[in-house]
C-alpha cells in the first residue's frame, strides 16, 4: 500500500500530515484570504428505477421507516432535552451572570447549571466545564465564543441566537474541547455550533435542530471526533445548499473521525466534507430524507465510507440531470474506499463524478483509486450506480484505478440504471464494461 492509501480492512491511514493554517472563505471568525478559494458545488445527473427482493450481500439493512421529504414542523419533536452527568462544583443560580462568575473563580472550574439564564459570548477559561442549564439568546450572536483549550460543555441547552452566515451558536476557536449531550436548536441565521483551526473537538452526542443554516460547521481542523449526534431539520431559512447549508459541513478537515450519527431531514447534504479533506472516516452513520446527497465527499483525498445506511436522500433535483441527488457522492476524490453501506431510494444511489475542480494541497483534485464494493442499492429514483465524467478524458474509466465490485441492486428489468463510458447502461452492459462481474442484480 503506498502512502496515504486508505486500507480496505480496517479504514485506517499511512502518510505524512500537513499544517495549514490558512483561513476559511467566508467566516467571520476567519480570514478572508481564502475567498478566492471558495469552491462552488456544481454537477449535474442522469437516469435510474426502483427494488425488492432478497438480500445477497451482508450489509447494513435499510431503515423502513422512510419519513417525508424535508418539511419541517413548526417546533422539535417532543423529546426531552438530554440529561447531562451529575455535577459537582461552583453552583450558578438560575438567571445569575454566568461571566460573572466565571471571572471570580480560576481555569478548570466546574460550573453547575440548572434552569434558564440569558447569556451572550460567554468567554470561559481553560479546561472550564459547564453542565446542564438552559442559555436563551435573545438575538444575540453567540452562547459561547472563545479561543480557550479545553472546555467542556455537557447537557446544556442552547437556542434562541442569531449568528451571522458560517458562524456559530457555540463559536470555538480553541483546541480539546468536548461538546456532549447537548441540545443546540432554533439559532436563526446560521449555525448551531461551529469550530475553526482546532485540534482534538470532540462533538458527541448532541441534537442539532432548526438552525438557520445547517447545524454544525468546521474549518481547518485536525483529529474530529463527530460521533451519535442527532443532526436534523436544519436549513429554516432555506439558504443555497449548493454553497453551504444543510445538516452540515466539514471543511479542509483532516484526521475526521464522523461515526453512528443520525442526520435526517436536513434542506441540503446530510454529512458533507470539502475541500482537501484527508484522512477521513464515515462509519456506521444513518442518513435519510436529506434533500442533497445524504454524504457528500468532495474535493479532497483519502477516504473511508461504510457501513452507512442511507435512505430517501438527494430527492430535491431527483427529476433533473443532477448528480447531487444521491445516497453516496464522491465527487473529484481519491483513494476513497466505499463498502457495506446500504442505500435505499435515494435520488442516485452511490455515484462518482469526476469534474475540472483545480489542485489542492495533495495535488490535482480527481477521480483515481476510487473502490466501490460490497454494497447494495436498492430503488434508485435515478442511477443506482456510475461514474460521471465532465471531461474528455476517458481514463478515468479506463487506467485510473477506479471500480465498482461485488455490489448487490435491486432495479426493474433491463432499465438502464448504470453508468460508465459516457453511455446509461443495463445491468449486462454494466457487467460488459468490467463493472460488478462478481456483483448481483435482482429485477424488480
Amino acid at each position: 500500500m503506498s502512502p496515504g492509501t486508505p486500507s480496505t480492512s480496517t479504514g485506517t491511514f499511512s502518510g505524512a500530515q500537513d499544517g495549514e493554517t490558512s483561513g476559511r472563505f467566508g467566516r467571520a471568525f476567519l480570514t478572508s484570504a481564502d475567498s478566492a478559494l471558495a469552491p462552488t458545488r456544481k454537477g449535474k445527473h442522469k437516469p435510474a428505477p426502483t427494488p425488492s427482493a432478497t438480500s445477497p450481500v451482508s450489509s447494513p439493512t435499510p431503515d423502513p421507516s422512510n419519513t417525508p421529504p424535508y418539511d419541517p414542523p413548526a417546533s422539535p419533536p417532543p423529546t426531552t432535552t438530554p440529561t447531562p452527568t451529575s455535577c459537582s462544583g461552583v453552583d450558578v443560580p438560575p438567571g445569575d451572570n454566568i461571566q460573572a462568575a466565571i471571572n471570580a473563580h480560576g481555569s478548570g472550574t466546574t460550573f453547575c447549571l440548572s434552569g434558564a439564564y440569558s447569556a451572550s459570548s460567554l468567554a470561559p477559561k481553560a479546561n472550564d466545564v459547564f453542565v446542564g442549564g438552559a442559555l436563551r439568546g435573545n438575538g444575540a450572536a453567540h452562547a459561547f465564543s472563545s479561543s480557550t483549550s479545553g472546555v467542556i460543555l455537557d447537557g446544556i441547552e442552547i437556542s434562541g441566537y442569531s449568528p451571522a452566515h458560517y458562524d456559530g451558536a457555540v463559536a470555538i476557536h480553541g483546541s480539546g474541547w468536548i461538546v456532549r449531550n447537548c441540545y443546540i436548536h432554533h439559532n436563526a441565521v446560521g449555525v448551531g455550533i461551529v469550530w475553526a483551526n482546532t485540534t482534538g473537538t470532540h462533538i458527541l452526542h448532541n441534537r442539532l435542530f432548526y438552525n438557520g443554516e445547517e447545524g454544525f460547521a468546521s474549518t481547518l481542523d485536525d483529529g474530529t471526533v463527530f460521533s451519535g449526534n442527532e443532526v436534523a431539520y436544519n436549513n429554516t431559512s432555506h439558504q443555497d445548499w449548493n454553497d453551504e447549508a444543510g445538516g452540515g459541513k466539514f471543511y479542509k478537515s483532516t484526521n475526521l473521525t464522523v461515526t453512528d450519527n443520525y442526520s435526517h431531514n436536513n434542506d441540503g447534504p446530510g454529512l458533507w466534507c470539502d475541500t482537501n479533506c484527508y484522512h477521513v472516516v464515515f462509519d456506521g452513520n444513518r442518513l435519510v430524507n436529506n434533500t442533497a446527497a445524504g454524504i457528500d465527499y468532495e474535493i479532497s483525498y483519502d477516504a473511508v465510507i461504510r457501513n452507512n445506511v442511507l435512505s430517501g436522500n438527494g430527492t430535491y433535483h431527483s427529476s433533473s440531470p443532477y448528480y447531487g441527488s444521491a445516497g453516496i457522492l464522491v465527487e473529484t476524490s481519491q483513494n476513497v474506499d466505499v463498502y457495506g453501506n446500504s442505500s435505499s431510494g435515494d435520488g442516485n444511489g452511490i455515484v462518482v463524478l469526476e469534474e475540472s475542480r483545480g489542485s489542492g494541497n495533495r495535488g490535482t483534485y480527481l477521480v483515481q483509486h476510487v473502490s466501490v464494493h460490497d454494497n447494495q442499492v436498492r430503488s434508485p429514483i435515478k442511477q443506482a450506480a456510475g461514474l460521471f465524467n465532465e471531461l474528455s478524458d476517458t481514463s478515468y474509466w479506463t487506467s485510473r484505478g477506479n471500480s465498482f465490485t461485488h455490489n448487490a441492486y435491486w432495479a426493474p428489468s433491463g432499465s438502464r440504471t448504470f453508468s460508465w463510458n459516457g453511455s446509461d447502461l443495463t445491468w449486462s452492459g454494466w457487467q460488459s464494461a468490467g463493472q460488478d462481474r462478481t456483483g448481483q442484480y435482482s429485477a424488480t
